[in-house]
């Protein structure tokens, strides 16, 4: 039990900046305290650092401009295209048969599934990373705060809110990997993973170069593009129930807010790009 006590504490120390790590590593081993005991004063100077770090400004920039918006619509996307990937699934795995691919229109239909499925979970990826990596950039010292802070934003949409499910898809829904398993595993994969991964890889470097960080800002805006009505959709018709119609043949008539998201979407990409140009344009000479 000591043992575990003192694995927590050296995890809990991860908080602290490295030198100061290893000063109270070093102090605990030279003291000789229990593992309980040395398990809450950790805790307790990790509390006092974080609490003086959150008096400044970037943590909140971070929380207030990441983590609570991005991660509420990133939520809100997995609710819409978790639904659209089930329904699919269902169809054509369920009530499909091998034989069927010998129809061309049924391969198409198949591929045309596949495809916007892969689309949509690269899409979430992108969009994950980036936030992960502007929350690492801004605030590296609450990173791994704001880090996780994303994830209860995130899970924490999807166990307090019930998704509906249209009245036609009682079947489909019915199943419970549909129903409770896929959107909590594509919201696992396709957003905490890759916002962790983009926030550990911002707390080891300064900033990305130039090309690279406009190339990716590039993509994903072609990316937004594409997704722009999937995201319009899951405004409109998600728990927020923002103001907005839709028509028939997939037409939106969205209100500004929904005309916003994309932008809300990209602006992380755009701080890259920004933090980029910054780092590498020469400092004038006075």
């Amino acid at each position: 039990m000591n043992r575990l006590w003192r694995r927590l504490a050296d995890i809990v120390s991860q908080a602290l900046d490295a030198d100061e790590r290893e000063a109270v590593r070093g102090d605990l081993e030279e003291s000789g305290r229990s593992g309980a005991s040395a398990l809450l004063d950790v805790l307790g100077l990790v509390v006092r650092r974080q609490f003086a770090l959150w008096l400044e400004w970037r943590p909140w920039a971070a929380l207030l401009g990441v983590v609570i918006p991005l991660g509420m619509l990133l939520s809100l996307l997995c609710r819409w295209w978790s639904e659209g990937a089930a329904i699919d699934a269902f169809v054509y795995l369920h009530n499909g048969s091998w034989t069927y691919f010998s129809f061309q229109g049924w391969r198409h239909d198949v591929a045309r599934a596949a495809a916007q499925i892969a689309l949509d979970c690269l899409a979430l990826a992108c969009w994950s990373w980036m936030a992960g990596f502007v929350i690492g950039s801004i605030s590296r010292r609450t990173a791994w705060i704001n880090g996780w802070l994303l994830v209860l934003v995130v899970f924490g949409e999807f166990f307090a809110v019930d998704q509906p499910h249209g009245r036609f898809n009682e079947a489909v829904f019915a199943v419970h990997v549909y129903d409770q398993v896929l959107p909590f595993a594509l919201r696992a994969a396709f957003v905490v993973l890759p916002a962790l991964v983009g926030t550990r890889m911002s707390r080891r470097r300064i900033a990305m170069p130039l090309w690279s960080a406009t190339a990716l800002a590039l993509a994903l805006v072609a990316l937004t593009g594409a997704e722009i009505r999937g995201i319009q959709f899951s405004a409109i018709l998600g728990w927020w129930q923002l103001d907005g119609r839709i028509y028939g043949a997939g037409l939106v008539q969205a209100g500004w807010e929904v005309r916003l998201l994309p932008l809300l979407l990209l602006w992380p990409a755009l701080y890259i790009v920004a933090q980029s140009r910054s780092r590498q344009s020469p400092r004038k000479v006075i």
